[in-house]
C-alpha cells in the first residue's frame, strides 16, 4: 500500500512538471512572437 502511494504521489508530481514545462514554452513562444510582431 505505502509503495502504491508513493509511486501514485511520484507520478502525480511529474505529471506537474510536464504540464508546467508545457505552460513555460507556450509562455515563451508568446513572448517571441510578440517581439518578432
Amino acid at each position: 500500500m505505502k509503495k502504491g502511494r508513493f509511486l501514485w504521489s511520484a507520478h502525480r508530481i511529474t505529471e506537474k512538471q510536464k504540464a508546467g514545462k508545457a505552460r513555460n514554452i507556450k509562455e515563451k513562444q508568446l513572448k517571441n512572437s510578440r517581439n518578432t510582431a
